[in-house]
This record gives structure tokens, C-alpha cells and sequence, in this order.
């Protein structure tokens, strides 16, 4: 009987074969409908929209892509990207940017420094030189070691306007490209004071300082009177338009914002 079965499998093939069969082809995946491109900063943001836009408009497929800033505003520019989202203003001043909400910068500390709280000026005269023992700020006689991030990151951009530090940070800043390094270091160093963009919280046992007796917001909270308080903006090398402008008006919906409510603040608050 299996002979037999083979056979005919057989005969069945060749008739295909001679009468010009074809096998039926195997469906093409989805190609995205819309590519945006996000900094470091703003990803795990971005990367939540992206879910949840996709999971209430099925069969919709966005792509998102991690670069760095002056990567995605050249992308933006030439029309790689219908649009990206940066942690902080646009600088190149490209055609069309609107803001989605707030984010922070938060400041944090090695757990064996004793400060709770720094002020404004003094932070900027830590990253300029200016002040480099913690004891010059209530702390214990130690030197001090800043880490900042590297030129032209969304977080040293930000971080820099807001204490209009331009490019004198101090040499003796150390540099880390991830929130992983930094919490690294700080667990390493007792010394050390960094910064970082507030959507998650830092692994590790660094504590957070506040500036000025006001502490980062949380993630929903309105707070306008934080210093270091940064938007989070869509940028586009033109007015947006079809998927794209159907995406951003879902994220300025009272919808997209409560997404944006459980990273950061809304465009409102």
C-alpha cells in the first residue's frame, strides 16, 4: 500500500510538472507603514507608543530605530525617517517639531555621600571645575568625580543648556554612553556624581539629589518648577502627513498621553 501511495505521489508530481504548476507562494511579512527613529533617551517611551499604536491598529507595522542624535536628524533631513523623537529641543531647527511631554534629567550620587540636595549654580560649578571637594557642598572631605555623557548626546545637549554650561565641563569628567556604565560607576566610585534621563530608574544603589530642594518628577507628575526638566520633542524634516500625522495625533491624544504619563509627564501637566 505505501508503494502504491508513492507512486501515485509520483504521477501526481510529474502531471504537475508537465502542466506548468506552480507552488503557491508564502506570504510577504508586513513592510512597515511608518519609520521613525528615537535617541537613547527617549527609546523606552517610543518603544511603548510603537507597541501600543500597533496593538489597537492591527496589521499596522512601525519601525523604530535607536541611533544617535546627529544620526536621526541627518535621517530626518533626508527623509530616511517620517519623523524622530528626541530627548530635548531640536538645535538643527528642522521644518516641523512639536513637543509630546516632559522628561528629566536626574542627578544622582554614590550612596556613601551624604548630601540630599545641591544647588543649581553648584552643580554647574562641579561640571565647570569649580567646586571639587564634596565637602564644599555639606558633604564628606572628598574629591569629586562628575560623569557626564559625550558631546552631542541628547543628555549632555540637555544637560548642559539647562545649566547653561556650554562646552567648559570640566576634563576630569568621566564619560559613560549607557544608563548601565553609570550605575556601574557609581557603585564603584564614592565619589561620583552623574545624570541621566528619568524614564526608568538606574539600577543600582545611587540616590537621586534633588536641585534646589525640588526633586525630578516621576513618571505623571507635574512638576514645572524642576530645573533640570527637558521636552521631549517630534521632529520632521516637513509637516507631517498620511501614517505619520495619523501616529502623532494618537500620541496627542488623551490616549497616547496616558502612555506617555507612565514614562514621563504629559504634554499638560
Amino acid at each position: 500500500m505505501a508503494r502504491s501511495i508513492n507512486l501515485v505521489a509520483l504521477a501526481a508530481g510529474l502531471a504537475c510538472i508537465l502542466a506548468g504548476c506552480e507552488s503557491a507562494p508564502s506570504p510577504s511579512p508586513a513592510l512597515p507603514a511608518l519609520h521613525i527613529g528615537v535617541d537613547s533617551a527617549a527609546a523606552p517611551l517610543v518603544t511603548a507608543l510603537s507597541s501600543a499604536y500597533e496593538n489597537q491598529f492591527p496589521g499596522f507595522v512601525m519601525s523604530v530605530e535607536i541611533h544617535e542624535r546627529g544620526a536621526l536628524v541627518d535621517g530626518a533631513r533626508s527623509g530616511a525617517f517620517d519623523g524622530c523623537v528626541l530627548f530635548g529641543n531640536d538645535q538643527a531647527e528642522l521644518e516641523f517639531q512639536t513637543p509630546i511631554g516632559y522628561a528629566a534629567l536626574a542627578i544622582v550620587a554614590a550612596p556613601k555621600q551624604t548630601i540630599s540636595d545641591i544647588r543649581g549654580e553648584n552643580l554647574r560649578a562641579v561640571y565647570q571645575g569649580a567646586i571639587v571637594n564634596w565637602r564644599e557642598l555639606g558633604g564628606v572631605d572628598a574629591p569629586i568625580q562628575p560623569v557626564a555623557w559625550p558631546h552631542q548626546t541628547s543628555e549632555r545637549l540637555a544637560f548642559d543648556s539647562a545649566l547653561a554650561i556650554g562646552g567648559s565641563v570640566t576634563t576630569n569628567a568621566r564619560i559613560v554612553t549607557t544608563r548601565d556604565q553609570l550605575a556601574q560607576l557609581l557603585r564603584a566610585d564614592s565619589t561620583a556624581i552623574g545624570y541621566y534621563a528619568s524614564f526608568e530608574q538606574i539600577d543600582g544603589d545611587s540616590h537621586v539629589l534633588s536641585i534646589d530642594n525640588v526633586l525630578p518628577p516621576t513618571a505623571g507628575q507635574a512638576r514645572n518648577d524642576y530645573r533640570l526638566r527637558v521636552p521631549l520633542v517630534i521632529v520632521s524634516a516637513h509637516d507631517p502627513e498620511g501614517a505619520f500625522k495619523e501616529f502623532l495625533d494618537w500620541v496627542l491624544s488623551p490616549e497616547g498621553q496616558r502612555i506617555v504619563a507612565r514614562y514621563s509627564s504629559r504634554l499638560n501637566d
